[in-house]
């Protein structure tokens, strides 16, 4: 039995990595959403993991990979850093839009996090972090219910 060589496992090993980035590249801007708005500074930003809906299931992105910034017109949910803009979703929500936010426990470890609801935009979003009482005292001051 011959052996394959070295060059041979390692090329299939790069196919196969550049096929999960592009097949993230394509699954991933379908469950983004941004919204045009003034750059403002963020008032808060938060590290935390998120879960959201995707075009064939729910994806999930563990802790420290997103980040939730509150801005004087809503709302971003998105990745922590730049490079994991492949993986995870950006999204945006004016205050307008977003229906409610309200703590959730997670079903595995008793995760906490905050859910938020924009019945106009789709699915629920969910941020999981250890700070939620401080993220929905923050969304209350922009009367978020």
């Amino acid at each position: 039995m011959e052996f394959m060589p070295l060059w041979f496992w390692l090329g299939w090993v790069i196919l196969v990595f550049i096929g999960v980035i592009v097949g993230f590249r394509f699954v991933t801007p379908k469950a983004k959403r941004e919204i045009s708005h003034p750059e403002d500074p963020a008032e808060a930003n938060y590290i935390g993991g998120l879960r959201w809906m995707g075009p064939l299931s729910v994806a999930n992105a563990t802790v420290p990979l997103a980040r939730l910034e509150v801005f004087p017109w809503g709302i971003r949910l998105g990745p922590s850093a730049r490079f994991l803009r492949i993986f995870v979703p950006v999204w945006e929500v004016s205050y307008e839009e977003l229906g409610e936010a309200g703590g959730i426990r997670g079903p595995v470890m008793g995760g906490a996090g905050v859910r938020f609801r924009a019945p106009t935009v789709g699915s629920p979003v969910v941020f999981w972090t250890s700070q939620g009482q401080a993220i929905l005292s923050v969304l209350s001051g922009h009367a978020v219910s």
